[in-house]
């Protein structure tokens, strides 16, 4: 709703437009959005679960992508989707804060991602609060 409020005092002719460019520029906004200042929350309390799967379809934003499996220094260095890497994740939903683990290589994720990108994330299995995702997952 409030991405529309928003829409509206942009653009005065927003509930003139047709139904298909209303909805595009809502998406468009809701993709520029910075969901920890703009996000309502969806997840459950994740950092509770241990060895169950999150049920359900969940969009967050991703806030910062590392590799986990190298040195340091080269954590924020390209590295193909590979067996030799493991991604973190840290999410957001706009209330929580969850960390996902590559469990399995996703060729669509990589460390040079965009902060703020959105993605979503369906039944994901958790341990110890942590998401472990593969490429099923997104």
């Amino acid at each position: 709703r409030a991405c529309v409020v928003h829409l509206r005092s942009l653009d005065p002719s927003f509930d003139n437009q047709r139904l298909e460019n209303q909805v595009q520029m809502v998406f468009s906004q809701f993709l520029s959005c910075d969901l920890n200042s703009a996000g309502a929350g969806t997840l459950p309390r994740v950092e509770d679960m241990h060895a169950v799967k999150l049920e359900g379809r969940y969009v967050v934003q991703v806030d910062e992508i590392t590799n986990i499996a190298q040195p340091t220094k080269a954590r924020y260095k390209r590295a193909d989707a590979s067996i030799s890497r493991c991604l973190k994740l840290s999410l957001s939903d706009g209330v929580r804060r969850v960390i996902a683990l590559e469990y399995r290589p996703i060729a669509a994720l990589h460390v040079l991602a965009p902060a703020g990108m959105k993605v979503a994330i369906t039944d994901a299995f958790v341990r110890g609060g942590t998401l472990f995702l593969v490429p099923e997952n997104l």
